[in-house]
């Protein structure tokens, strides 16, 4: 066995322990999604209404 044979058979029985565990965010992670998206939400709210009022850049 050589050198690269190692580092494959290493990866092999790193990839048997791996199990799923869920998905999605944790509670705070998604608390700070939602606040993201909020501010998002909020800057295009001023971006479009900067434009309708004539204030956006030439």
């Amino acid at each position: 066995m050589g050198h690269g044979d190692t580092d494959d058979l290493s990866a092999l029985i790193t990839d048997r322990h791996w199990r799923y565990v869920g998905s999605g965010h944790t509670p705070g992670a998604a608390l700070i999604a939602a606040g993201i998206a909020d501010d998002l939400a909020q800057n295009r709210a001023a971006a479009r209404e900067a434009l309708l009022s004539g204030g956006g850049a030439d």
